[in-house]
């Protein structure tokens, strides 16, 4: 049984006042979706935001381009020393007969949200210490932690 009304669930790496640069995220993923962030319930991956390769049930479908990789370094000077996500706590179920995608409220029980980040990052037009700019991480390091949807945030403190 799904809640009536989904709520706002946080998700965010943190970077600690102690820490030093630099903390690279990968801001999208293949889609527009967060690049940083996955999450997963039994081992399948629960896809937070709408899907941009599979058309909405009722809706006309829509062309999307490739999505280039942005990287930021979260921890650079001037940097907020987070990035953060607010998940309205619905999930994708796709038709395998029509092969659209509806959002739903997600089912109660356990998720597995995977963060990842990195202290290096290759940008093909050189890093920019400030802003987002196309690139990739290197050697990234990925930290699980388990929520519901019932919490209000879900939190990677670096």
């Amino acid at each position: 049984m799904s809640r009536a009304t989904p709520h706002v669930v946080r998700f965010a790496i943190e970077v600690g006042p102690a820490v030093t640069g630099p903390v690279f995220v990968q801001l999208n993923d293949e889609d527009p979706g967060v690049g940083w962030l996955r999450a997963s319930r039994g081992g399948t991956r629960v896809f937070l935001q709408e899907r941009c390769a599979i058309p909405d049930c009722g809706a006309e479908p829509v062309v999307c381009g490739a999505a280039i990789p942005f990287v930021q370094n979260i921890a650079g000077p001037g940097a907020a020393r987070r990035v953060e996500f607010a998940w309205d706590g619905l999930i994708s179920v796709v038709d395998s007969v029509a092969r659209c995608e509806t959002r739903r409220p997600a089912p109660p029980g356990e998720y597995v949200a995977r963060f990842c980040y990195s202290r290096e990052a290759e940008f093909p037009a050189g890093p920019d210490s400030t802003r987002a700019a196309p690139g990739r991480l290197l050697r990234p390091i990925c930290v699980e932690r388990t929520f519901t949807p019932e919490d209000t945030e879900v939190v990677l403190t670096i």
